[in-house]
């Protein structure tokens, strides 16, 4: 019964109600219900979104360890997407809120009649370097769902480079 259930929420399509859960209520039409009740309680009366609820946190990983470090993280935003989306961002069933708590981050679009058209979308920058003035330049556009171009050519690389790093062997 339990299997039932778990893949009853947990394949794209279907619900949990699909998953033979009476077997854990007495009253299938009552606890729908009271779940229904539960859930305008926690959200409230007024319309709501989802991304308001389904925030999107990027935390690094030191950020928990000093109140210095937590600048290092990505700020909070609204967050679309669930289990059973093309925009794939998880949650848990066990936590007390519906922040998201994993999602599809690198995303691509190669058109394979024009390489150089590529574009791509990341939850952070490019550096890696908390203060570095790429560390998070990436997360707003990401957010808001803009694509930037892939430079897939040498000359559009050499084009559009910004700094380039040289490594020699000491």
């Amino acid at each position: 019964w339990g299997t039932d259930l778990y893949l009853a929420s947990a394949i794209s399509g279907r619900s949990v109600l699909d998953g033979g859960w009476e077997h854990f209520v007495d009253d299938r039409d009552e606890a729908v219900e009271e779940a229904l009740r539960r859930t305008c309680d926690t959200l409230g009366a007024e319309p709501w979104r989802w991304g308001e609820h389904h925030t999107l946190h990027i935390p690094h990983l030191f950020a928990e360890q000093s109140p210095l470090l937590a600048g290092w993280s990505m700020p909070a935003a609204p967050w679309g997407g669930s289990h059973h989306t093309v925009n794939q961002s998880g949650y848990s069933f066990s936590e007390p809120d519906l922040r998201a708590t994993w999602i599809a981050s690198l995303r691509v679009i190669t058109p394979l009649d024009d390489l150089g058209a590529a574009t791509f979308s990341y939850p952070g920058g490019q550096s890696g370097q908390p203060g570095h003035e790429h560390y998070r330049d990436l997360f707003a556009p990401y957010v808001q769902g803009e694509m930037l171009p892939l430079w897939f050519w040498d000359e559009d690389v050499g084009e559009h480079a910004v700094d380039t790093l040289v490594l020699r062997p000491g």
